[in-house]
C-alpha cells in the first residue's frame, strides 16, 4: 500500500512538472502497454494545439495533459450519464463545454446542442472538434448572473480548470459572461431538456442566471465539487434546485448533483 501511494505521488509531479516533450512519449508509452487503456498517439501542431489519434478519430486539445483518455473511454459519460442520460431529438445546452466530449455524445442522439465555452484556445479545439456535426453550435462566453466582462483566471497546466471564481494562478484574461437565459434565448435554445454544467466553481452565479431555462429543463447534471465560503458548492446547488421543483440526487464520490423532473 504505501509503495502504491508513493507511485501515485511520483505520477502526479511527473504530469505536473514533466516538459511537453518527455510527457508525451511517456504519456502514450504507458496508455500502449496498460491492459486496459487504448494506444492514443499525440502529435503537436504549428498552431500550439495537439491532435490525439485513436482507431481514425481525432481530438484536437490545448494541452497533453487532460481530458484525453476520458474523451476515449466516454468515462465523461458515465458521470453525466450516471441516472439519465439524452433521449433521442431532446435540446441540450452543455455549459463549460471545453472541447467538446460531451457535445460529440450528445450531438448523437440530440436534436440540437448549444456548447458554451470562454476561453479562446479551448473554443477553437472545441469548434474543430464538433465541425461535423451539423445540430452543434457553439458560444464563447461565460455564463454569470449579469452580462459583464470577468477575469477568467487561467490554469497553466490544465486548461480543463480556468475560472472566473477560483484563480489557480496569477494569469487571466478578460471575458464576455452573460446569463444562461439570455444566451440560450438569442440562439434560440431557449426550452432545453438536458442541461449539463461544468464551470469550475461559478455553478451558484451561472443558476441565478437560468431562471428561464430551468423552467424547460427536465434533467440537470452539475459538477460541484469545488470549495466556496468553506464548503463545496453542491450544498446549496442541490438546495436551489430543490426549490424549482427538481428531484436531486447527489453523488458523494465525485460530488456531482443530478436533477430530475417527473
Amino acid at each position: 500500500m504505501k509503495s502504491q501511494m508513493i507511485f501515485q505521488k511520483l505520477k502526479q509531479k511527473f504530469k505536473e512538472k514533466a516538459p511537453d516533450w518527455l510527457f508525451v512519449p511517456i504519456q502514450t508509452l504507458y496508455w500502449a502497454l496498460h491492459p486496459k487503456y487504448p494506444a492514443i498517439k499525440v502529435f503537436p501542431t504549428r498552431q500550439g494545439y495537439w491532435i490525439a489519434v485513436w482507431k481514425g478519430e481525432r481530438l484536437c486539445v490545448p494541452s497533453p495533459r487532460t481530458a484525453i483518455l476520458s474523451h476515449f473511454l466516454e468515462s465523461y459519460k458515465q458521470v453525466y450519464g450516471r441516472y439519465f442520460w439524452i433521449e433521442k431529438d431532446e435540446i441540450v445546452l452543455d455549459v463549460g463545454a471545453y472541447v467538446g466530449s460531451f457535445s460529440i455524445a450528445a450531438a448523437r442522439k440530440a436534436k440540437k446542442v448549444l456548447a458554451i465555452e470562454p476561453n479562446p484556445k479551448n473554443y477553437t479545439c472545441l469548434q474543430a472538434n464538433v465541425s461535423k456535426f451539423a445540430n452543434v453550435q457553439t458560444v464563447r462566453k461565460g455564463v454569470w448572473n449579469s452580462k459583464k466582462k470577468l477575469k477568467l483566471y487561467l490554469d497553466p497546466r490544465y486548461p480543463v480548470a480556468h475560472s472566473v471564481v477560483i484563480p489557480p494562478g496569477d494569469k487571466f484574461i478578460e471575458i464576455e459572461v452573460d446569463t444562461l437565459d439570455n444566451i440560450a434565448s438569442e440562439l434560440g435554445f431557449d426550452k432545453p431538456d438536458f442541461i449539463k454544467i461544468n464551470i469550475e466553481g461559478a455553478e451558484l452565479e451561472a443558476l441565478q442566471g437560468a431562471e428561464q431555462v430551468l423552467k424547460s429543463a427536465k434533467k440537470v447534471v452539475i459538477d460541484a465539487h469545488h470549495v466556496r465560503d468553506g464548503g463545496p458548492t453542491w450544498r446549496l446547488v442541490y438546495q436551489l434546485l430543490e426549490a424549482k421543483g427538481f428531484k436531486t440526487c447527489v453523488a458523494k464520490e465525485t460530488e456531482t448533483v443530478y436533477a430530475w423532473k417527473k
